[in-house]
């Protein structure tokens, strides 16, 4: 497995959020005879960054503290950001070490943009957009 990934060096993947943007682990759940998944929220005044580890893939997902109970993957914001011809297109065919170390240059350097995103008053209105956005692939992908 790669070191990384593995969950006694979880705080590597996440640091920079606390140190840089003021984040604070709020759950972290460690299933060691479960194929060493881990589960770590972190959140800050307007969002929880999520990071799950399900047998050795890991996903970064987004969302806002308003409404919880909806979670985007963070690669469907780069890409609603950015506009991205095709979803995931970039990231297919990385290791999960370079896949994850993408989103997480993502997350520094677009902080101020996905944080626009999903703050209070523009929330409801992205998450309308990021739908119809989702659709839209979906529908280019299928038909």
């Amino acid at each position: 497995m790669e070191e990384i990934l593995k969950y006694e060096n979880r705080e590597q993947l996440y640091d920079f959020l606390i140190q840089t943007f003021d984040f604070v682990k709020i759950k972290e759940i460690y299933e060691p005879h479960n194929f060493g998944n881990f589960f770590i929220i972190l959140s800050n005044t307007e969002i929880l960054i999520k990071y799950i580890n399900d047998r050795s893939f890991l996903t970064i997902e987004i969302s806002s503290i308003n409404d919880q109970n909806i979670s985007f993957d963070l690669s469907f914001i780069r890409d609603y950001i950015y506009k991205t011809y095709r979803t995931n297109f970039e990231i297919k065919n990385l290791s999960n070490h370079s896949r994850i170390n993408n989103l997480n240059t993502f997350l520094r350097s677009d902080f101020v943009k996905i944080s626009d995103l999903f703050n209070r008053k523009r929330y409801h209105q992205t998450k309308k957009d990021i739908n119809e956005y989702l659709k839209g692939k979906f529908n280019e992908y299928m038909y």
